[in-house]
């Protein structure tokens, strides 16, 4: 047995082992040790995963890179590691004033246009990613992750002459459910109207242009924007201007994306909305090269499943899987379907009352106690607020402001309920900051896009993986320790075809805690 963590780490918070987690530290060793490139651990929310994953990181004494999806993960990861073990933290060049032009951020100075600056030894940007690269233990997401690698020279550490050397011996990947999607957005090249004004294209006839046209038209304009770039490049060396340089930037990127279009290997999907355009391969997995980057790689997420690996384009004899036992007691966070109606697009107005109404009969009976209502969409986040009556308790939230509603609720005292169609995978809500959580609809995926279109006709059941990925993720919110009691209600009808059909894409611990449907609002857990 291994001593408390707080004596490995030096990080007096975690003075004891959660159950499970000594057992998992060990076939994380062994395996480091062993002859698999991949390890995928999939372990229930609340798990204390990154309490193992940091211990581990601190016995095998190697660079460790830890990966993100979210800011909030991310954040969460220095306040309880940084001090302890050292742990630094890089992220995009957006996330940083440049020093020359502020409020600018970094990504738009002048050094990114090959122009000296004399403000660079002083840069946040510069100065993180130097530490990034001699440090043994760093932070960051999978944005920065995927075009640091491509873009630019990695996180690794140069020698005497400038260059790169050696490999990552660990990469630790959290919320890996979320890895896919993380470089399906990397790859994903966009095109405004603007844009194509820019480009000297024709909106009218670009929507008529086959996969053929569209590689041959970057591949030309590409060849144009380069000779324009440099001559603002050089111009910029004789005469700075910050017109000028924006102008550059602008083309630097327009250049990006049309570099992507001209050497995908493959036809890329394209998706027309009113005043843009988005290109992405139908599968990632293809480009996951730029993804998958180390000599160790460890997976984890509270919903990994074998279809999440097989999705990443990783070889099944490559890699070892561990399902861990969820170390709570299920009664105390139990998962029931209670019926009320079917949610789907064909639903009438008249029901959205019913529904409303089972709701708030939920809350009703938990007038004690603070509660999560997952409502998929913002829009039905509005209707069921102007439906509740209790909407005096509600705290809702748009996409620009989620970081402060959230914190307004976990601040506010019971009954507070919060509204949310995002606040899923990367957010804690321990004790009492949530006791109950209503998933007001199973959260399918709207099959109308071109890409979901051809990736459902390619895997029947693509959809449907998504839902229960989510679904699992919101499930796990308000159990984050032994001691938490945080029930499940369903109130969407829909799960009773949708559980027994695909509850193989449900992680172990989550399918231990689904009991039977109920036809009224069961009492409160005490």
């Amino acid at each position: 047995m291994f001593p408390p963590p707080a004596h490995i780490i030096n990080a007096p918070k975690f003075e004891a082992w959660y159950p499970g987690q000594e057992d998992l530290l060990k076939r994380v060793l062994a395996w480091y040790d062993g002859p698999h490139r991949y390890l995928a651990a999939n372990v229930p929310t609340g798990f204390g995963k990154s309490v193992v994953t940091m211990v581990a990181a601190a016995l095998t004494g190697k660079k460790t890179i830890y990966i993100t999806h979210t800011k909030g993960l991310q954040d969460q990861l220095m306040h309880d590691f940084s001090k302890p073990m050292g742990l630094r933290e890089i992220r995009g060049q957006n996330n940083y004033t440049c020093m020359d032009a502020p409020p600018s951020r970094v990504d738009a100075g002048k050094c990114h246009a090959g122009l000296a600056c004399n403000l660079r030894s002083e840069c946040g940007y510069y100065s993180a990613l130097s530490a990034a690269k001699t440090g043994n233990l760093i932070n960051t997401n999978y944005a920065y992750w995927l075009a640091q690698n491509y873009y630019g020279d990695g996180l690794l550490a140069e020698n005497e002459l400038g260059e790169v050397e050696g490999t990552y011996p660990l990469v630790i990947m959290d919320e890996a459910h979320l890895a896919g999607s993380a470089l399906e957005q990397h790859l994903t090249v966009l095109f405004s109207d603007l844009d194509f004004e820019v480009l000297g294209w024709d909106n009218g006839e670009v929507r008529e242009w086959d996969w053929k046209k569209w590689q041959h038209h970057s591949a030309f304009t590409h060849e144009e924007l380069t000779f324009e770039a440099e001559e603002l490049k050089q111009g910029l060396k004789v005469e700075f201007n910050r017109l000028d340089l924006r102008r550059y930037h602008r083309l630097r990127g327009l250049m990006i994306r049309l570099q992507a279009v001209k050497d995908a290997g493959v036809e890329w999907i394209r998706e027309w909305s009113t005043h843009s355009v988005s290109l992405c391969p139908i599968w990632p997995s293809t480009y996951n090269s730029r993804l998958l980057i180390g000599d160790k790689i460890l997976l984890m997420s509270g919903t990994l499943t074998r279809k999440s690996i097989e999705k990443l384009g990783i070889p099944e004899e490559e890699c070892e899987w561990v399902d861990s036992p969820s170390p709570f007691d299920p009664r105390l966070s139990p998962v029931h379907h209670v019926e009320t109606i079917r949610l789907q697009y064909t639903t009438p107005p008249e029901n959205y009352r019913v529904w409303a109404r089972r709701i708030d009969q939920i809350i009703e009976t938990r007038l004690d106690r603070k509660g999560i209502v997952f409502t998929v969409s913002y829009a039905r986040a509005e209707l069921f607020s102007r439906l509740s009556e209790h909407a005096d308790k509600l705290v809702l939230h748009k996409s620009d402001d989620v970081q402060e509603q959230v914190a307004r609720f976990k601040a506010a005292p019971a009954p507070a309920v919060l509204v949310s169609p995002s606040v899923t995978s990367g957010w804690d809500f321990p004790d009492t900051e949530c006791e109950y959580i209503v998933i007001a609809k199973v959260p399918f995926v709207t099959a109308t896009g071109a890409l979901t279109k051809a990736r459902q006709s390619q895997d029947k059941e693509w959809v449907h993986y998504l839902a229960m990925q989510t679904l699992v993720q919101e499930a796990g919110r308000g159990t984050r320790n032994i001691s938490d009691r945080c029930e499940v209600l369903i109130v969407d009808d829909m799960w009773s075809w949708f559980w027994p059909k695909y509850q193989h894409f449900a992680p172990r611990w989550f399918v231990d805690r689904v009991g039977r449907s109920l036809d009224v609002v069961p009492d409160p857990i005490n």
